[in-house]
């Protein structure tokens, strides 16, 4: 039998891992970029300049954030499904939310750190810039499909199977904000880990009272 079902969610501390691993990102020493030098490519480059490997270093932890949070996504959609009859979508909901996030995180991150890579071998200005945009809308706005996940949580809660009920009204209330929060995706990444903190404290306090 699985952690899932016998009320053991040693899954969920991935969740704290992740909020960890983006904080650690966070505060890591990064080159700053101000909105004007983003839109001039010759600028940019010079903003990023010399600072390669703080690049690799913070997206590297982003990285192993990612990874973290498609572990407490798996665990959260096999606990789900250890409570809801066969064929049910709340699952299925949280596992489609659960990996655009994952995979859109992990282009965002990946496609960041090789500006280390392309700052460093002197590629054209406008290259770096190009990715930089990209890879940056990514890196931040692919949050808000974590709203997919709070709303399967939120289900589950309201429920009874698999989530406290408490756990199910503030799971609503986050996928409300981020269904607003997609006019604003850029906002998303802390409210994300605020959920992440809570739902996954929430786990592991039911699995040591079902203990």
């Amino acid at each position: 039998m699985s952690a899932a079902s016998t009320g053991r969610p040693t899954w969920a501390w991935a969740g704290l891992v992740t909020v960890g691993l983006f904080a650690a990102g966070a505060l890591a020493p990064f080159p700053a970029v101000s909105e004007d030098a983003q839109d001039d490519p010759a600028r940019l480059v010079r903003a990023l300049d010399g600072h390669e490997v703080s690049i690799f270093v913070r997206n590297g932890i982003s990285w192993l954030g990612v990874a973290a949070l498609l572990v407490f996504v798996v665990g959260l959609v096999r606990h789900l499904a250890a409570h809801h009859p066969p064929g049910a979508l709340t699952p299925d909901v949280a596992l489609a939310g659960g990996l655009m996030t994952g995979a859109g995180l992990f282009v965002g991150y990946g496609m960041l750190a090789t500006i280390g890579g392309a700052v460093y071998d002197d590629r054209p200005a406008t290259t770096v810039a190009a990715v930089y945009a990209v890879a940056d809308g990514l890196a931040y706005s692919m949050w808000t499909g974590i709203g997919m996940v709070c709303a399967a949580v939120a289900v589950a809660g309201l429920r009874g199977r698999g989530a406290a009920r408490w756990m199910g009204y503030v799971s609503a209330a986050f996928a409300l904000l981020f269904a607003l929060l997609a006019f604003f995706p850029f906002l998303s990444w802390f409210p994300a880990l605020i959920w992440l903190l809570v739902t996954s404290s929430g786990y592991l306090l039911m699995g040591r009272r079902a203990r």
